[in-house]
């Protein structure tokens, strides 16, 4: 097991350390995608001229294999000087979703594990929806003009 302590520095890890290790140790995969969608943010805020967003709303599939809370974390550091510094991440859960090449039947597994189809020997599902990482909506101040404005 990572000692947080020895790893990060200090004699005693700060509290967020010793709160969430699991959430600690995906925090650096999660920041290469917070730093990513910060980017196309700053792009859009810069393409229709926003000074600032208040918030940025995600669509994550539940096999995007990506850790919310990790995310969470790291957007604050990745928005750092950014037209989204202190804004609210928020994020919308897509249901994974297959259909059956075979048989044509579409449907929500039990599981992720389960993907076999339940009508034929189908076993390798066409995966629908479930493994999306969008930026869906993002939002800024009634009093930040845009360029139609």
């Amino acid at each position: 097991m990572l000692d947080e302590s020895i790893a990060f520095g200090f004699a005693e890890p700060p509290v967020a350390c010793r709160a969430k290790p699991d959430t600690l140790l995906n925090v650096v995969h999660e920041l290469s995608l917070a730093l990513s969608i910060v980017d196309t943010v700053n792009d859009v805020a810069s393409t229709r001229g926003f000074a600032r967003i208040d918030a940025v709303t995600l669509q994550i599939g539940e096999c995007a294999g990506v850790d919310k809370d990790a995310l969470a974390f790291a957007w604050d550091l990745a928005t750092a000087g950014s037209v989204a510094a202190g804004s609210r991440l928020e994020f919308r859960d897509v249901g994974l979703n297959v259909r059956c090449p075979a048989c044509g039947v579409e449907r929500r597994p039990p599981s992720q594990w389960e993907l076999g189809c339940p009508t034929c020997p189908g076993v390798a599902p066409e995966i629908l929806a479930g493994r999306e990482l969008h930026v869906v909506a993002i939002e800024v101040p009634n009093d930040v003009p845009d360029e139609g404005s």
